[in-house]
């Protein structure tokens, strides 16, 4: 391992090198330029350092884990067909509602038995179609002159009249709705936060599942975990896994997200799609300068395809003015410092291992 190492330095040693001779640029006032460069080296190094801490904390973390991930993590977000069609301001006086024509169907029974023949009962057969109501019906026959006389109360639906649409070029930006399509796909996550301190020995595995074993050798994943190794079974872990990746052994993971928003009408669009393998964060807010302290000893293998796609497409504004005073204009909302706001913002994000870590210390 230590021999593959160094010869893993010196040829990005040697690439940087090239990249230094053949980098394109400008010839300006020379048309040829011959570089030798000859440099011999010689260095010897001997480091002592002692590391004394004297510290009393009010707490402490202790944590030895892992976290594996085996297989493909997709995340799918779809848009797609938004179409604003923007209402008049609701000050505007609504218009007058059409007339309207309705059709009633009743049946009335009377009582001929009695005086005047009056009316018992009127229902509306086609109530449902008409949506109306009727009450306090009260009548009577007259067979003389063969009439009936018949009053009730109708109760007719509100109907709320279409509110006329905003002229075009009349149109506010502030007033643009937005579309917000994420998708996110995380093989391993971590997230630890403390305000005392940290001792922390941790491992992350990903990768996308298991061959058949080769007929001859060992199968290096049967010491996975073998303590025998460095002394550390998270590198232990690393480099058995780096091997078995190499044999073929393991089979690299699909880690996908993907944004797609199409076929939008006056709105504005906001697509992030953001794909990791393995991520870890840690924040240690000491509340006293003794809790100021972290050793961390921490593991991530990612064998993995790890891809993000934000797509928008068709994305179409109409009418629409004043870009400005919402923030979209070539200086944001013209203030010191405002950033301009995107009408369409696309990101796509594909991270293979992250880590990131913050301390921090009360003052004296």
């Amino acid at each position: 391992m230590t021999l593959t190492h160094k010869k893993l330095l010196l040829a990005s040693a040697a690439v940087v090198v090239m990249g230094l001779g053949f980098a394109p640029s400008q010839a300006l006032a020379f048309d040829e330029l011959h570089w030798s460069w000859d440099k011999t080296v010689t260095e010897e190094v001997i480091k002592n350092v002692n590391v004394n801490i004297e510290s009393n904390p009010t707490g402490m973390l202790e944590l030895e884990k892992i976290q594996m991930q085996i297989g493909d993590v997709t995340a799918t977000s779809t848009v797609t067909n938004v179409t604003n069609n923007p209402p008049g301001p609701s000050a505007e006086p609504a218009p007058e509602p059409a007339p309207t024509t309705f059709t009633l169907d009743l049946k009335a029974k009377y009582d001929d038995n009695e005086e005047d023949n009056p009316i018992t009962s009127v229902t509306l057969l086609n109530a449902d179609e008409t949506g109306l109501e009727l009450s306090n019906a009260t009548g009577h026959v007259d067979n003389n002159k063969e009439k009936i006389y018949l009053t009730f109360d109708l109760t007719v639906p509100a109907e709320e009249p279409a509110p006329e649409q905003i002229a075009i070029g009349d149109r506010l930006a502030i007033d643009l709705p937005q579309v917000n399509s994420e998708a996110t796909a995380v093989g391993n996550n971590q997230n630890i936060e403390s305000s005392v301190a940290i001792q922390l020995h941790d491992g992350q595995y990903l990768f996308g599942g298991f061959s058949e074993p080769p007929v001859d050798g060992d199968n290096p994943l049967s010491g996975l975990f073998d303590p025998n190794g460095t002394g550390n079974s998270h590198s232990n872990a690393l480099a058995n896994l780096v091997y078995a990746g190499s044999l073929g052994l393991i089979t690299p993971a699909t880690v996908s997200a993907d944004s797609t928003v199409t076929g939008i009408l006056n709105a504005s669009v906001d697509s992030t799609a953001t794909a990791v393998g393995n991520n870890m964060s840690i924040e240690l807010a000491a509340v006293t300068q003794d809790d100021a302290f972290m050793i961390a000893d921490v593991t991530q293998f990612s064998y993995a395809d790890v891809t993000a796609n934000s797509l928008v497409d068709d994305v179409t504004i109409e009418g629409y003015s004043e870009f400005g005073a919402a923030g979209m204009g070539p200086c944001g909302g013209c203030l010191e410092g405002e950033p301009q706001i995107p009408l369409v913002n696309s990101v796509a994000t594909a991270v293979g291992n992250n880590f990131s870590v913050k301390i921090t210390s009360p003052s004296l």
